[in-house]
Formats: C-alpha cells, structure tokens, sequence
C-alpha cells in the first residue's frame, strides 16, 4: 500500500535518527556526525517521497539527498528547535499520522481485498451499469416563457451553440455550446430523461421543468454502453472496497471510544 508522507512526518522521523545516533538493522550505508543511516532507514524514505527502487544509482542519489536531510536535522536540533512548541506539535501530528497510516496497512495485511470480494463487486457493477448513453447538449433557462422563446429560435435555424452559450444559466454547460457530454440517464433530471428516450439523433425539445430551471435539450447520438473489462477496473474496485472497509473499522473504533468535543470546538465548527 504506497503511503505519501508530510513534510512534518519527514523532519519527525529525521530528528528521531539524530537523537538515536542508531540505525535500524546492521547494514549501514553511512554515518552522519555520529548518526547512523541503514537501508530499511533510506528505503522508508524513498517510498515516503514516491521515489521508487528502479536502479542503483536512483538509490546512490537519494541517500546524498537523506544526507542532506540529516544533516539539516542535527541542525536543527542543535539550535533546540526541537524544543519548540512549535516543532512538538508538529511531532505530534507526525506520530498521529504515521500510526494511523501504520494501523491501516496493518489491517489490510490481516484483511486482504480478496480475489471473490473484487469478482463480485464487478458483478454488482455491471447489473447495475446504464445499458445506453445519450450524448446531449441542452440550455436552461429561468422560465418557462424563455425556453419556448429560445425553442423557437432554434427552430427557425439560430445556432443551438451560440444560444446556449449566450443564454444559459449552467455556465459550465453554456460556455461548451451546450454540451452536457456522454450521460446516463440516471445523470439527468428525470423528467429529462423521461423526454430524452423520445427523441430521435439531432432533434430538440422542450421546455422540460427541472428544479434547476427550464430544459431546452437535443439528443446528439446514442450508443450501447461499454462495460470495461475487470482487468481495467480491478484497481479502482480494490480502492473502493478498501475505503469501504476502513470508513466501516473507524465507525466501529468510534463507538468503542470516549469522544468529548469542548463547547469552543462545536462553536468552530459551527461557522
């Protein structure tokens, strides 16, 4: 599980090696002023920093730059800035972070997303996949009397792109000449959906109420919906069932815990 660290967790664990002069294991790569660099030390860096173990000489360069981190690290312990309320409150936070990103690979060792979990959340996701797309362009309007105004003009030949873009009140839409893209119709207001399975290719209708306005809407194409192969997709089912496994572990850590919000938090919070 690839883990991205602050710079609060770096400088923590850095000033942690200054203080120890120790490194983790007995292969030691260098030793700064008395302080200890092993591999399994530099190696939790590179990952913290996303650099990956492709070459020796990646890993020859990033030991010059943890260097340069200790180094300033001693630094800045010399100077007790270590001491600072500051620097311990970020300490704090590092250690708060670093073992609640700890605790969570540590449960996905014990609970793997396994290869059943993944075959049938994708099965889930296909049953429940649109079995057809509709590329739509649409532009709304704030009443009724606007949208069969603009309707109108549209069928008298007036570019449906220059109306939309000059008359709509979805900005986003309108500065796109009205396109709305490839949409489900499950993404759609429903009384536009209901409309949009009448249409045929290029024609236009309306107006349709929605709560966000009055819908002048043209159905562009339609196509059969693609369901992605599971070798597409298996990463983003595991991230899912990952998230949904942690959001479910942490609501049952917080009824098991004492949870006391101070009156000054909940009037924060509030803003």
């Amino acid at each position: 599980m690839k883990m991205n660290y602050s710079g609060c967790c770096l400088l923590a664990g850095l000033f942690a090696i200054a203080i120890t002069g120790n490194a983790w294991g007995s292969d030691v790569l260098a030793t700064v002023n008395g302080s200890q660099i092993s591999t399994p030390q530099l190696h939790a860096w590179m990952r913290s920093q996303g650099i990956a173990k492709t070459a020796p000489e990646q890993e020859k360069n990033a030991l010059q730059v943890y260097i340069n981190r200790l180094l300033l690290a001693q630094k800045g312990e010399s100077e007790g800035l270590a001491n600072s309320p500051e620097f311990k409150v970020d300490l704090a936070t590092a250690k708060v972070n670093l073992l609640s990103q700890a605790v969570v690979g540590q449960y996905f060792h014990d609970h793997p997303v396994s290869k059943s979990m993944i075959t049938k959340r994708y099965d889930e996701m296909k049953a429940s996949a649109p079995r057809e797309l509709y590329r739509l362009r649409a532009i709304i309007l704030p009443s009724a009397d606007a949208a069969k105004k603009i309707l109108g003009e549209i069928r008298q030949g007036i570019s449906f792109s220059n109306l939309a873009a000059a008359q709509s009140i979805d900005k986003a839409s309108g500065n796109l000449g009205g396109e709305l893209g490839w949409r489900a119709l499950e993404s759609i207001p429903p009384s536009c959906a209901q409309a949009v399975k009448g249409l045929r290719q290029g024609e236009v209708t309306g107006p349709i109420s929605t709560p966000n306005g009055y819908w002048v809407l043209q159905l562009l194409q339609r196509e059969k919906a693609q369901v992605l192969p599971l070798s597409e997709v298996r990463g983003s089912i595991i991230q899912e069932l990952q998230n949904s496994a942690i959001e479910q572990y942490v609501i049952g850590l917080r009824k098991k815990a004492q949870i006391t919000i101070s009156d000054g938090a909940k009037t924060a919070s509030s803003r």
